[in-house]
C-alpha cells in the first residue's frame, strides 16, 4: 500500500499525511482521553504531559491509538527516507502526550529536541488550527496546511507554536529511527 503524503516545504521540510484509521477510531479515543488523569496547564491547555513519568499513568488511549497506528508511521517513514527495512524501525522514546485546548488555548514557542522525530496527530480540529512553525533564521512563522485526522511529522528541533485558537485535541509524540 502507497500513502498519499505531501511535503511543505517551510524553509525545511515537514511531512503531512491523512491518517486512514481517523473516522474509526476517533469517538473511543476521544472518549479514552476524557478518562485519563490530566492537569490544566496555565495556557488554556488540558494535558496528561505531568504524569508522564508516574508508573501509575493511564496509557490506554496511547495504547489504542498506536496499535492502529505503527505500522503506519513504519510504512510513512520507510516511503519518504526509502528505507527499506520493515522490522520495527519507529522506536518510541520517551514521551507522548496528548493536549485539549480550551477556547483560545495555545503553547508558546518550544521544540522537542531530545529525541529523532516529533509528530502531532489532528484527533479533533473543528477549524483547522494547525501547528505554526517558527523560522529563526528568517524570523517568520509559518502554518502547516493541515486537517482533522491528519499526521504531521517534524525534526524534533524545529520551532513551534500553537497560537490562540479553538478548541482542539492533538497527541504528539516524540520517536526516534531506529
Amino acid at each position: 500500500m502507497n500513502i498519499e503524503f505531501k511535503r511543505h516545504a517551510l524553509h525545511y521540510e515537514c511531512i503531512v499525511a491523512k491518517f486512514p484509521f481517523h473516522k474509526e477510531i476517533k469517538s473511543t479515543l476521544l472518549s479514552l482521553i476524557n478518562n485519563t488523569q490530566s492537569d490544566f496547564l496555565d495556557n488554556g491547555l488540558l494535558s496528561d504531559w505531568s504524569f508522564r513519568n508516574s508508573e501509575e499513568r493511564n496509557v490506554s488511549y496511547f495504547d489504542f491509538f498506536f496499535s492502529k497506528a505503527k505500522d503506519f508511521y513504519n510504512q510513512l517513514f520507510n516511503q519518504v527516507f526509502k528505507i527499506n527495512d520493515q522490522t520495527g524501525l519507529v522506536s518510541i522514546s520517551h514521551n507522548f502526550w496528548f493536549q485539549k485546548y480550551s477556547e483560545n488555548g495555545n503553547h508558546p514557542i518550544h521544540f522537542h529536541g531530545t529525541s529523532d522525530f516529533s509528530s502531532v496527530y489532528y484527533l479533533d480540529l473543528p477549524n483547522n488550527d494547525s501547528t505554526v512553525f517558527y523560522n529563526q533564521f528568517y524570523d517568520n512563522y509559518q502554518t502547516v496546511n493541515a486537517s482533522e485526522g491528519d499526521i504531521i511529522i517534524f525534526p524534533s528541533i524545529f520551532l513551534h507554536t500553537s497560537l490562540p485558537s479553538s478548541q482542539k485535541t492533538i497527541i504528539a509524540i516524540n520517536f526516534d529511527l531506529k
